[in-house]
């Protein structure tokens, strides 16, 4: 691969072309590694909480809601182009409008790596509903507001002793997602 101003080194050694990424050069270890390494809020939450374990939050509501594998596939991933582009905060995204066109190609050579088509539309809200859930529940426990007024229809989920999920070393965290990616991979569909 050239490596040029659109390609960026991963964990592992690895080059990705963010304007051309390629299945070939997606990483699980690469993933995993920089999502755990990635706090959430950019950075302003009261505690460090990683990309990671937000992935792994949405996947566990997903699990409580349906039995389907491909969709706890898809939550595990939702944030997965993060590793290679960075955690965007919704509110300073939604001025980025190049992004979204970077991100979905990302996503796109994530799926192929992972052998996954494309969520369909009814795919991609299950998944926006379990990632509301998760953003809303996760301020209610690192956010001085706690969420409120944000804007996001979906609630908390008050049933979750959501401490678990905090205080997670990076290291930990990166761990995790990718022990997390293998359980559900070595579920039969």
């Amino acid at each position: 691969m050239t490596v040029n101003l659109t390609t960026i080194e991963t964990y592992t050694g690895r080059f990705f072309d963010v304007a051309n990424p390629q299945a070939k050069d997606v990483c699980i270890d690469d993933i995993a590694h920089a999502l755990g390494n990635l706090c959430r809020y950019g950075g302003h939450c009261k505690e460090f909480y990683s990309v990671a374990e937000h992935s792994r939050f949405t996947t566990t509501l997903a699990q409580i809601e349906t039995t389907n594998i491909r969709m706890h596939k898809l939550c595990i991933l939702h944030d997965a182009a993060e590793a290679y582009l960075i955690d965007v905060p919704r509110p300073v995204k939604a001025q980025l409008p190049a992004y979204e066109a970077i991100e979905k190609k990302a996503m796109s050579a994530i799926y192929e790596h992972f052998s996954l088509t494309p969520p369909t539309d009814e795919e991609k809200r299950f998944i926006k509903r379990m990632d509301n859930i998760a953003l809303h529940t996760e301020a209610k426990h690192l956010m001085p507001s706690q969420g409120l007024n944000w804007g996001i229809p979906e609630q908390a989920d008050t049933s979750f002793s959501f401490s678990f999920w905090m205080n997670i070393s990076p290291k930990e965290s990166s761990f995790q997602y990718k022990q997390t990616v293998e359980d559900i991979w070595s579920c039969l569909e």
